[in-house]
């Protein structure tokens, strides 16, 4: 059996930012010396439950601190991401930490919160999810990224910066069709 973490990184009062955020990467150093398999980290905005609503800095943060545990998104929410750059945030950290990233993927809370507190139209919250993990799914299998779609149109996308795992463990809402075929 493998244990595993789950942090929003939640707001405390009694100390500042700085000293939580060394606080938690301790923490993380910790559990990876403890043997624990994966540290999942929250996307919220505009919250006090997470202190790290960009989860690509935070984790890079914490891979540079351990070296054994596993990292992950629990969740990209998906319609608040461009997928283009997220495509080159997770090569990035699975480069930073040696193939260790893990990607969870989401449509966010419920009714689209998020995604129409950003001023999105919370009835394309679902398709912006489909498209977006499709092309994320292309981009991190291919050399050069092409696609057409209702959201995002590009040709030939090369990339400068490549992942270090030659399949990702991706994990997200059971009821995504993409979900479904790669059995996660």
């Amino acid at each position: 059996m493998r244990f595993g973490i789950f942090d929003h990184v939640e707001r405390r009062n009694d100390v500042g930012q700085a000293q939580q955020y060394e606080e938690r990467l301790q923490f993380a150093a910790t559990a990876d010396a403890a043997g624990f398999y994966c540290y999942h980290v929250a996307e919220h905005h505009h919250s006090p439950l997470c202190l790290a609503p960009n989860q690509a800095v935070y984790l890079a943060a914490v891979a540079q601190r351990t070296k054994q545990l596993r990292l992950s998104t629990l969740v990209y929410v998906l319609p608040l991401h461009n997928p283009i750059r997220l495509i080159e945030e997770i090569c990035l950290i699975d480069q930073l930490s040696n193939g260790r990233f893990e990607v969870g993927v989401g449509r966010g809370t419920d009714r689209a919160q998020e995604w129409r507190m950003w001023g999105g139209d919370a009835s394309e919250n679902d398709a912006r999810f489909e498209e977006t993990l499709e092309v994320v799914l292309k981009g991190l299998q291919c050399e050069f990224l092409s696609h057409s779609g209702q959201f995002y149109n590009f040709k030939d996308l090369g990339w400068s910066c490549a992942h270090v795992s030659s399949r990702y463990r991706l994990f997200g809402t059971p009821a995504t069709p993409h979900m479904r075929a790669s059995g996660a």
